[in-house]
């Protein structure tokens, strides 16, 4: 499980790739709190989050048993405009089914995900 990141965010944009091999790269461009009454009102329209990671969640086998496994890239800078760039390469488990990427706060918190 990845847990939401506790408030309403937005983003204006993002694309990403997520390779056979591992490697994910995500753009995200305007990904801040939104404006939103549940949002302190000083927080509204920024990412007050200095770093982002990305998780990479994947549905396998383990043991013969279905299961989910999450896998998390490093830290990337984060501007308060929600600008990142995510460059990195993860194990996946094998296999890896339906994966989710995640772009969350070192915490494990995400705040937008792949197909949201």
């Amino acid at each position: 499980m990845v847990p939401g990141g506790g408030l309403p965010w937005m983003i204006t944009a993002g694309t990403g790739l997520l390779t056979r091999d591992g490697r994910v790269q995500i753009h995200v461009r305007g990904l801040v709190l939104a404006d939103n009454p549940a949002v302190p009102a000083n927080l509204r329209g920024i990412n007050p989050i200095p770093d982002f990671e990305a998780i990479v969640s994947c549905q396998s086998i383990t043991n013969g048993n279905a299961t989910v496994t999450n896998v998390t890239t490093g830290q990337f800078p984060a501007s308060t405009r929600g600008n990142a760039d995510i460059m990195a390469r993860v194990t996946l488990p094998q296999p890896c089914i339906a994966p989710i990427v995640f772009v969350a706060a070192p915490n494990g918190a995400w705040f937008a995900a792949t197909g949201s």
